[in-house]
């Protein structure tokens, strides 16, 4: 998790590669590495964990949001446009249970795209 989570490629690449290794191990808030590199837009780690046949692309922490969700909190285009073009990955419309703020990815997103065009028009 740390090697993915801090942009770590090669070490990220070498983990994957090894069978004793579960890429979709989880932390105490049920976070994998792939879920703690989307918030962090580590855009390459982000694009070999995808590659991997062994990681679950749609595995949600205990509050429900899968790593798109991350992704998408992470403000980075290019990391959630790597997301949507994985064919496995599925677009949530909520959590199973509530976050505090209310809010979907499909809404954090609008909000990404409008904060974005207010930039540009001024």
């Amino acid at each position: 998790m740390y090697a993915a989570a801090h942009g770590r490629d090669h070490s990220t690449k070498l983990l994957l590669e090894r069978r004793d290794v579960d890429p979709n191990r989880c932390d105490d808030c049920g976070r994998t590495a792939l879920s703690w590199a989307a918030e962090r837009g580590q855009e390459n780690t982000i694009r070999l964990l995808l590659q991997s046949s062994d990681v679950d692309v749609n595995l949600a922490d205990v509050e429900g949001r899968p790593p798109l969700w991350y992704a998408v909190e992470s403000g980075r285009e290019a990391v959630v446009e790597a997301f949507l073009h994985h064919p496995d990955v599925q677009i949530p419309f909520g959590t199973r249970r509530r976050p505090s703020h209310e809010t979907t990815p499909i809404a954090e997103a609008r909000m990404c795209a409008d904060s974005i065009a207010l930039e540009r028009k001024f």
